[in-house]
């Protein structure tokens, strides 16, 4: 579907709550099945048994009779999903019925109640409503540590005596790792902002999709590669756990995986050495190699295998796994180039003090990975729109867009550039077509799609853009990231585009930015404007209107901020300039 063709998307006024029925069964088939066929197979949302749910439909439940949000936040998240843009202010509808539903009875603390915070936390992201999403995700990880879903139920993991089924225990697992997902996110490697801790997960990897299908309990292993639950006796261990897990267990890796890189990066002291065999940047390295080479052979990214998981609505999945491992090291080796670091740097201890070839093969395993995400999206694009169901691999075209030009510009000698240049430009041109057809699907992906077109436009590519002169007031919004937050802040390390930024700029009684003392602050701003020219703030997307931000295509004519300064006051802008920012969700 082309943006020209697709309906225009209705914003709904704040405060407003409009309810919608139900009572089109047809309509609620048709959302359920899309939710079962475009939402389920992501990350960890496969925690409803399709089975024992349907049946429960055909029957009436939730529609005749007693309401349940359930069903609500279940349709409201498929019209998401299904590329149905005229179901989109529907969607909104059901989900404003459910949220109420919920919230009325925020009480009931049980596993339902909390498939319906997941659900409508999903929604909110899909939509924009970034409060709400801080709110959902702080709600879904304290009802499951009331329901203690970090421990397994009871030690009768196989079920020959216990009170609860194995596929309600089989629930409950995958809704933890759920919630550790979205809390993950929020967090984004901060200790300040983090609820849930893998240390304190105690529970076996989701089994096999068949084998919840048909409720066959099983053992599979734990977070750690190669362990299962300490209190499995002897004669139960399975010869080889890892053959009962399913894919959903590698995603739940790869995202414990990404954890640990953002909270390296957070917590670097700037004293480390990486280079050593035995620090936590190689120990990282180790272990992200070491889940690639524990995929089982139907989770490769090959020809067959995509056909098979195409065939199973399952390639979303398996791309977003593939670009998840990548994104994994093109975050950790930023940490080699200190502007690529929050709050930025000129120099590092480490580019300062790192052995001969050190650098050089970060940044060039660093362009690498890049350039196998470009790979991905290029192998994707001909499936269009299968294997675009996940939303967040927007962010990854942005930022590998962001590291192949910073690249060609800025870490390789000038004597190679026009060459390089011309190597990488065939890829951005991918990642720009991957974006726009990601955007006739996600209309939140446009946000992404305008600033990596001004990415491209900046760095003068000879690449045609489409939507740089039609970018909203909202998408032109201004955060300057400099100094802005004091070090004892969740702020300070986190980007101005992660979801805890973006939601702090619309609060309007936050704390004052910055630690400094105001005086201080105007006496430095002062005495730098005596002796350097004024550097514009750095531009980033902070959308203010709860659904402004997903009206996919409306024009609007952007005034560039930049277009009046002189070459001089551009190149004193350096590294630091606010293209070369890192992910959304770092």
């Amino acid at each position: 579907m082309s943006p020209s063709s697709t309906p225009a998307i209705v914003a709904i006024t704040p405060g407003i709550v409009r309810e919608t029925n139900l009572s089109d069964k047809i309509l609620v088939h048709e959302l359920v099945e899309s939710y079962f066929t475009e939402v389920s197979p992501l990350r960890s949302f496969g925690f409803i048994h399709k089975p024992s749910f349907m049946r429960k439909l055909d029957e009436g439940h939730g529609i005749d009779g007693k309401i349940d949000p359930l069903i609500y936040a279940m349709c409201a998240v498929a019209t998401k999903a299904s590329g149905r843009h005229d179901l989109w202010n529907v969607g909104i509808d059901l989900a404003n019925t459910a949220q109420r539903m919920v919230l009325q009875n925020l009480d009931d603390i049980s596993t339902h109640s909390l498939m319906c915070v997941v659900l409508l936390h999903e929604h909110a992201i899909r939509t924009g409503q970034l409060n709400w999403c801080f709110l959902f995700s702080s709600i879904a990880a304290r009802i499951s540590q009331a329901l203690q879903l970090n421990l397994e139920y009871d030690y009768d993991v196989l079920c020959t005596g216990s009170r609860m089924s194995t596929t309600e225990k089989e629930t409950r697992r995958r809704l933890l790792w759920a919630v550790f997902i979205i809390d993950s996110g929020i967090s984004s490697g901060v200790d300040q902002l983090e609820l849930i801790h893998e240390k304190d997960i105690k529970i076996q990897l989701p089994c096999d999709e068949e084998k919840f299908l048909f409720r066959r309990p099983c053992i599979t292993e734990t977070i750690s590669p190669g362990c299962i639950l300490d209190f499995i006796p002897e004669e139960l261990r399975p010869l080889n756990a890892a053959e009962n897990m399913g894919y959903r267990a590698y995603i739940i890796r790869i995202f414990v995986l990404r954890n640990r890189v953002l909270q390296y990066l957070k917590r670097y002291s700037n004293h480390g050495s990486p280079w050593s065999p035995t620090s936590d940047f190689a120990l990282i390295i180790n272990d992200l190699k070491s889940w690639k080479a524990s995929l089982p052979a139907d989770l490769e990214f090959i020809g067959d295998v995509i056909y098979i998981r195409k065939e199973q609505s399952l390639l979303s999945t398996l791309v977003h796994l593939h670009i998840s491992y990548y994104q994994c090291f093109c975050d950790l080796y930023r940490i080699v180039i200190p502007a690529m670091m929050f709050p930025p740097e000129p120099q590092s201890y480490i580019t300062m003090n790192a052995p001969p070839g050190f650098l050089e093969e970060c940044q060039k395993t660093w362009l690498e990975c890049a350039c196998t995400i470009t790979e991905i999206f290029r192998q994707t694009l001909p499936y269009a729109p299968q294997g675009m169901a996940e939303h967040a691999i927007g962010m990854s075209a942005y930022e590998v867009t962001r590291i192949q030009i910073l690249y060609i510009t800025k870490l390789i000698p000038n004597e190679m550039r026009e060459a390089q240049k011309a190597a990488m430009l065939p890829l951005i041109e991918i990642n720009l077509s991957f974006l726009r057809a990601l955007q006739t699907i996600h209309p939140g992906v446009r946000l992404y799609l305008i600033w990596t077109e001004k990415l491209v436009r900046r760095a003068g590519l000879p690449i045609t853009t489409t939507l740089v002169g039609e970018s909203t007031e909202a998408e032109q919004s201004a955060l300057d990231i400099g100094t802005g937050a004091s070090p004892a802040t969740a702020d300070y390390h986190l980007h101005p585009l992660s979801l805890f930024r973006q939601l702090r700029e619309r609060i309007p009684e936050k704390h004052a930015p910055g630690g400094e003392n105001p005086l201080t602050m105007l006496f430095n701003a002062t005495e730098q404007s005596q002796l350097q020219p004024q550097r514009p703030p750095p531009l980033f997307l902070a959308p203010s209107g709860m659904y402004e931000a997903f009206l996919p295509w409306t024009s609007f004519q952007v005034r560039e901020p930049w277009a009046n300064l002189d070459e001089t006051t551009k190149d004193n802008m350096g590294e630091d300039f606010p293209f070369f920012s890192p992910l959304t969700y770092s």
